[in-house]
């Protein structure tokens, strides 16, 4: 997990130092960005993903857990 972290952070600061424009267009709207909005958007979309999925296995898995608790 630190590494991961590690390699996030290196990321971070290697486009804070190199930081390109990225353009594009969507349904006749013009979207600028830079490379690191783009990759902090981005990690923290993944991360609340990841939150949304995991409390929906824990509230899914609620039941069994209870269940298991009371046959103690």
């Amino acid at each position: 997990m630190i590494v991961f972290f590690f390699i996030i952070a290196l990321t971070g600061v290697w486009l804070s130092n190199y930081d390109f424009p990225i353009k594009g267009e969507l349904q006749g709207y013009l979207i600028e960005t830079t490379a690191l909005k783009l990759f902090a958007v981005t990690i923290f979309a993944f991360v609340l993903f990841y939150s949304i999925i995991r409390i929906f296995a824990w509230i899914i898995n609620s039941p069994s857990r209870l269940a298991a608790q009371r046959k103690k």
